[in-house]
C-alpha cells in the first residue's frame, strides 16, 4: 500500500491472437489504496479487505491456460468497476449530485454504490464526505480505463469469432452460506447467458466437486448485466466462489487446501476454453 503509481487495471494471456472468445474480468481483487485514500478512510488495512475477492484472479487463472484476463488493480473500496459508472448516495458527498446520477440505486442506498461507503460487515469507511469532484476524479482514472479496455476485448472476440463469453470472477463471504452452495453462478436470471451456457457451467463445477446455485443469492453485478446479451452473441456469467473453502477470511491466509480449489476451478476453464476455441 504505497502512493506509487499503479496502472488502473492489468491484462494477462493476451499475447498474439487468443484462439477462444473466452474472457475471465475480475474486478475485486485489486490491492492498491492511494495514499489520499488512507489519508480519509477511518479504517485499518485489515478491515478494508473484508471486501475484497482475495485471490480470485489465481483461483481462477493461471498463464498456462491462454485465456485473457482482466483484473482492477484498485481497491474495491477505493472505487467498484462492478457497478454503474455514476451509481453514487448523496450521503457521501459535501456538494449536491447532479440529476443525472442514479439516485435511485439500492446498492448505492446501502453503502455499496459506485464509490462504496461501508465494508461488508457494515463499518463505515471515511472519517467525512468526499467532494463530487474527487469520485469523477476517480472514475475517470480507473473505472473508464477498466470497462473501455474489457468492452474493446469482448468487442474484438466478436468481430474475430462472431461471439465472446465473459465470465465475471468474484468470491463471496461465508456468511449463511456455510451449508449452502460452495459455488454460485449468475446470469441475470437468463438475459445475460443463455439457457444452455449457464448449464454447461454449473454442470462442469458440479462435476468438479462444487456444490451449485444458480443465481441465488447473486443473480450478476453490472459486468455481467451490462456486456451480457446472447441476442447480440454476448453471453456473461458471473461466478462466486465461497471464500472459505481456500482461505482463512480473518487473517486472509490461503487454507492447505488453496491449490487444489484452484486447481479445480482451472480444469473448468480449460474444458470451457477447449469448447469454445
Amino acid at each position: 500500500m504505497s502512493d506509487t503509481y499503479v496502472r488502473p487495471f492489468s491484462v494477462f494471456g493476451s499475447g498474439g491472437k487468443a484462439d477462444t472468445y473466452m474472457l475471465l474480468a475480475v474486478p475485486h481483487a485489486g490491492r492498491f489504496y492511494p495514499k489520499k485514500f488512507l489519508a480519509e478512510t477511518r479504517l485499518k488495512e485489515h478491515e478494508l479487505r473484508l471486501s475484497e475477492d482475495a485471490y480470485a484472479d489465481e483461483l481462477f487463472w493461471k498463464k498456462s491456460l491462454k485465456i485473457p484476463m482482466i483484473r482492477d488493480n484498485y481497491a474495491r473500496n477505493y472505487i467498484d468497476v462492478n457497478r454503474e459508472p455514476l451509481e453514487l448516495n448523496q450521503r457521501l458527498f459535501k456538494d449536491e449530485l447532479p440529476a443525472y446520477i442514479n439516485h435511485s440505486s439500492p446498492r448505492a442506498a446501502k453503502g455499496f454504490g459506485t464509490i462504496p461507503q461501508v465494508v461488508k460487515r457494515g463499518m463505515r469507511i471515511y472519517k467525512g464526505k468526499l467532494t463530487i469532484a474527487e469520485a469523477k476524479e476517480r472514475i475517470a482514472k480507473v473505472y473508464r480505463p477498466y470497462h473501455n479496455t474489457l468492452a474493446q476485448m469482448i468487442k474484438d472476440n466478436v468481430t474475430r469469432f462472431g461471439r465472446a463469453f465473459v465470465i465475471d470472477c468474484h468470491t463471496m463471504p461465508t456468511g449463511k452460506m456455510e451449508n449452502l452452495a460452495d459455488v454460485v453462478i449468475g446470469n441475470n436470471h437468463g438475459t445475460a447467458a443463455d439457457r444452455e451456457t449457464i448449464w454447461m457451467v454449473a454442470e462442469l463445477l458440479d462435476e468438479a466437486g462444487f456444490k451449485v446455485s444458480l443465481n441465488r443469492p447473486y443473480a450478476g453485478g453490472y459486468t455481467t448485466c451490462h456486456y451480457g446479451c446472447p441476442e447480440l452473441g454476448v453471453q456473461a456469467v458471473q461466478i462466486e466462489v465461497r471464500r472459505s473453502l481456500y482461505m482463512d477470511e480473518e487473517t486472509f491466509e490461503k487454507l492447505p487446501c488453496f491449490n487444489e480449489i484452484a486447481g479445480k476451478l482451472h480444469q473448468v476453464n480449460k474444458v470451457i476454453r477447449t469448447l469454445m476455441s
